[in-house]
């Protein structure tokens, strides 16, 4: 890693991410979030995104 890539990296659990990667990098972490409905047409539904804690 090049000294000036410091300045735009983040620290992500001990390792440093470059700010263009951060999003890939993350999105490993992160699933769609369903929920069920009573429609019978439309069983689920698609609330957005969610991160396991």
């Amino acid at each position: 890693m090049l000294l000036g890539s410091v300045n735009t990296s983040v620290a992500v659990n001990g390792l440093y991410i470059l700010a263009r990667d951060l999003q890939s990098n993350l999105g490993h972490y992160s699933f769609n979030l369903f929920a069920s409905t009573h429609d019978e047409t439309h069983r689920v539904r698609l609330l957005g995104s969610a991160t396991p804690l």
